[in-house]
């Protein structure tokens, strides 16, 4: 193999092409990339005005969606995606820039699915973002995500979001 290079071209040109597809394999898995999902339609209930849920996904962090808290109707934004994704990651940004604590934030967010699969996740209480992973959110064109508890304010009856951002693997 050392000695003579029309041998040794021959053996690594036979093992390069799989010893490659296993080390991409192998890196995909250890190393996932993602590429970010954006919403095509945004729609949902009632908002304070000038905080509609369209600001939830504006990429921006000093604008956000703001809706009055009522536990019995849970607040209610639906993203409607140009065409079926399978996403593995939800990026949560609760509360506002300007005043973190002025606003309830949300502690569960309950999504469904348009292929009437659900989460149900856990956000921690803090106004830096935070990644949560997605279960069942495969071959979807439709989230609906319902804030069901929100980590309270003081003196606040609004609870509000400044970022839901989406990735597939990419």
């Amino acid at each position: 193999y050392l000695i003579y290079p029309p041998l040794r071209d021959r053996i690594n040109g036979a093992v390069s092409g799989p010893v490659t597809g296993a080390r991409d394999w192998a890196d995909r898995k250890i190393n996932p990339r993602f590429v970010a999902v954006r919403p095509v339609q945004v729609t949902g209930g009632a908002s304070v005005r000038d905080h509609g849920p369209e600001l939830s996904v504006d990429q921006y962090r000093n604008t956000h969606w703001q809706v009055r808290w009522d536990k019995e109707k849970p607040p209610t934004v639906t993203l409607r995606f140009a065409a079926k994704v399978d996403l593995e990651r939800l990026i949560v940004t609760a509360g506002t820039a300007e005043d973190y604590t002025a606003t309830h934030r949300p502690m569960t967010l309950h999504l469904v699915y348009s292929t009437n699969r659900s989460d149900t996740l856990t956000v921690e209480d803090t106004g830096e973002p935070q990644t949560l992973t997605l279960d069942g959110a495969d071959g979807v064109t439709t989230v609906q995500i319902q804030v069901t508890d929100v980590h309270r304010a003081e003196k606040g009856t609004d609870v509000t979001v400044s970022e839901f951002e989406f990735f597939a693997r990419g």
